[in-house]
């Protein structure tokens, strides 16, 4: 078994790459849409965003219930 300070790591490590992915989909939809787009697209864009916040939240969660 892993060391919890390492497997604390890799925890960080998965959850901020799953924000980080998120939030650059979301800011790339929403440049390219730049109000250009069809309502469609900018539901979608805005779908992208709330995932990219709740994947936020999550690695804040994860962050104040493992404190170091």
């Amino acid at each position: 078994m892993a060391h919890p300070s390492l497997q604390y790591l890799r925890d960080y490590e998965s959850l901020y790459g799953v924000w980080a992915r998120a939030n650059e989909a979301a800011d790339a939809a929403e440049k390219a849409l730049e109000g250009n787009g069809s309502a469609e697209a900018e539901a979608q864009a805005q779908q992208l965003r709330r995932a990219a916040d709740d994947a936020f939240e999550a690695l804040a969660i994860f962050i104040r219930s493992n404190p170091l």
